[in-house]
């Protein structure tokens, strides 16, 4: 079999504030909470590299952004195509990718393959220092995982304009950075989005640093149900908050003003709660994040820190 082309991609990801209408459960967002299913796109060049006979994989990675603040680089998803679309053939798409192609902005899309061991969702992870060994010459800044102002990746961000080619000798180092990150022990990070944006990227960020890999709502699921919420039923978000409670191994509940009058957060914490009474090895990190940490990354950061290293969970 003809060895895959691998390219790298930047997608643009912010911080969603979750007002979206969720729309009725449809096929395609059940399926996409637990993998890639498909992707719109613009460039023809990627459309007829992704119809000829060698197979192809995309690493999309993103830059996780809330105002002037930002997540360092992280790896979002594996994804291998298997079929690509145009809209004068989209009745011969499947219903996971037809709708894409009635966006205007997308004139082509493709499909995913359904094994989930080829396409994949990754938790929050630190990319930078991989990404620097797989494209030579990106660069990226050397710094912790932590949140930090979004233009201390402008330079970074200006090299992806368009999707890089991964060198076939570099496809060993991706591949074995994502098994290491899906290897991690699963973590969970409850917040309020309305209190807690900051607060729950710093989470995510130190529960990474210190060995864990985080899920919550913001990253690991397809970006417009993410940033709006606008794709999927309550039900289908509820299934996908549930089952990653019951995964994770730790879970930070970050009880900021109005935690606890979430109808989601209220779920979320009773489930955290009952993991901590029925699974031995469940860690729960209520976090009580004090005036300072809400308004300074940094101490923030400080707090998190303190908080792993008291409850034994810092160095896993």
């Amino acid at each position: 079999m003809t060895a895959p082309i691998h390219i790298i991609v930047y997608t643009k990801r912010q911080l969603g504030n979750g007002r979206g209408a969720p729309k009725k459960l449809v096929g395609h967002s059940a399926a996409s909470l637990q993998r890639p299913v498909g992707h719109g796109f613009g460039q023809a060049w990627l459309y007829h590299l992704f119809s000829a006979d060698q197979p192809v994989v995309i690493w999309l990675f993103s830059v996780l952004r809330y105002r002037d603040l930002c997540l360092p680089p992280a790896l979002d998803a594996r994804i291998e195509v298997t079929h690509a679309f145009t809209r004068a053939n989209k009745k011969a798409a499947p219903p996971d990718t037809r709708w894409l192609l009635g966006k205007p902005r997308f004139p082509y899309a493709f499909q995913a393959s359904l094994d989930s061991s080829r396409s994949y969702y990754l938790p929050w992870n630190h990319f930078g220092p991989t990404l620097t060994q797989v494209i030579e010459g990106v660069p990226t800044p050397a710094v912790e995982p932590e949140v930090d102002a979004f233009s201390v990746y402008a330079r970074l961000l200006q090299q992806f304009q368009t999707p890089r080619h991964v060198a076939p000798g570099k496809v060993a180092i991706l591949e074995a950075y994502a098994t290491a990150v899906r290897a991690m022990p699963p973590g969970f990070v409850s917040y309020r989005r309305r209190d807690a944006p900051m607060l729950a990227m710093q989470a995510a960020a130190r529960l990474s640093h210190h060995g864990v890999a985080p899920w919550w709502d913001q990253w690991a699921m397809p970006r417009k149900i993410a940033e709006e919420m606008a794709l999927c039923s309550k039900r289908a978000l509820k299934t996908a908050l549930t089952s990653s409670v019951d995964r994770a191994q730790y879970a930070i509940t970050v009880h900021t003003a109005t935690y606890g009058q979430s109808p989601a957060t209220k779920l979320e914490l009773a489930r955290i709660r009952r993991a901590s009474q029925h699974k031995e090895s469940f860690v729960h990190l209520p976090w009580n994040p004090t005036a300072r940490a809400t308004d300074s990354p940094a101490s923030a950061k400080a707090e998190i820190d303190a908080l792993l290293k008291a409850t034994g969970a810092a160095g896993q």
